[in-house]
């Protein structure tokens, strides 16, 4: 196995490690953005829905989940789901979508 004069392997060991610095300034960039976006999601929805003890704005009330949402048995959708798995869901009865929890967020997609 050639083996590079020993300058070279510093030069070759200071690169890898320079390189290494970047790849873990981009992980601490890349967890930060991502903290970031779960702090924004969070104020978006503060700012979306009032708080229980809070005054609603004009035109709304509040409900329970049962009078907007088919609650006395599960639906199971394959609907727009690229790994076909059954995925458990609420139908609305509001707009009849399906409102499907993904990863403690959910998403609504058409039937």
């Amino acid at each position: 196995m050639p083996l590079p004069p020993l300058a070279e392997q510093r030069r070759i060991v200071a690169r890898i490690e320079e390189l290494m610095a970047r790849v873990r300034e981009a992980r601490r960039l890349r967890e930060q953005a991502r903290e970031d976006a779960e702090r924004l999601w969070q104020s978006v929805l503060a700012d979306t829905f009032p708080r229980p003890s809070s005054d609603l704005p004009a035109g709304w009330r509040w409900v329970r989940l049962g009078e907007v949402c088919d609650t006395s048995a599960p639906c199971y959708a394959l609907v727009n789901d690229p790994e076909r798995q059954p995925t458990l869901c609420l139908r609305t009865s509001i707009t009849g979508t399906i409102v499907r929890p993904t990863e403690n967020r959910s998403r609504t997609v058409r039937e």
